[in-house]
């Protein structure tokens, strides 16, 4: 940003080329870019998203009901081979036959994922849907916030990358154009370089 400083102080020098205005309007440009653009666009994605997000977490919680279960006795895991991956519950889960009453009024019975061993007789509470089916748990706000806010940073970096993607290029076009010039200039001048009464 070190043309940025000298834009003003040297822009009417007869040294200042055209290429260096551009270059120092290309800087500050980047820069205004990069200090609206990027929170205006994680703000927007991290609002969008978290609309969507909460319009899921009213439905689920809308469909999803915390009913008492009362434990039976647990269940066995099945062996798993060594290597082999643990089921879709996870290490921390404990497999226990239970049986609830359902939104609609009918009692089931099923074997239910525990957080902890559950002890026969024991009470816990499980999700289900209106029917009565076990359900996972219905999204918490704070977690629909926490997705909205990771989502608007990733919105504002992608963005930051872009603009600087973008700056980076424009100026390596710039440099090539500069570069150009010079040849040009050189090849002009070049052959006569040092010589008494050259470019007269």
């Amino acid at each position: 940003m070190r043309s940025i400083a000298g834009l003003w102080t040297w822009r009417r020098s007869p040294l200042c080329r055209r290429s260096d205005l551009a270059e120092a309007w290309l800087a500050l440009c980047g820069l205004a870019l990069l200090l609206l653009g990027v929170p205006l666009a994680g703000v927007a994605a991290g609002t969008a998203a978290y609309g969507e997000l909460a319009a899921l977490v009213r439905q689920e919680h809308a469909q999803r009901h915390a009913v008492w279960a009362t434990a039976k006795q647990p269940v066995d895991r099945p062996p798993t081979a060594p290597g082999e991956a643990d089921d879709d519950e996870g290490p921390q889960s404990h497999p226990v036959l239970a049986f609830w009453k359902g939104p609609d009024g009918v009692t089931h019975t099923g074997t239910v994922h525990a957080a902890r061993p559950m002890d026969p007789g024991e009470r816990f509470r499980v999700w289900t849907d209106a029917e009565g089916s076990l359900t996972p748990p219905p999204l918490a706000h704070g977690t629909a916030a926490a997705y909205a806010v990771a989502t608007g940073l990733v919105a504002g970096a992608l963005t930051g990358a872009a603009v600087e993607a973008g700056r980076r290029a424009a100026m390596a076009r710039l440099l090539r154009r500069r570069y150009a010039a010079w040849e040009d200039e050189w090849a002009r001048i070049g052959p006569d370089w040092g010589r008494a009464g050259s470019n007269s």
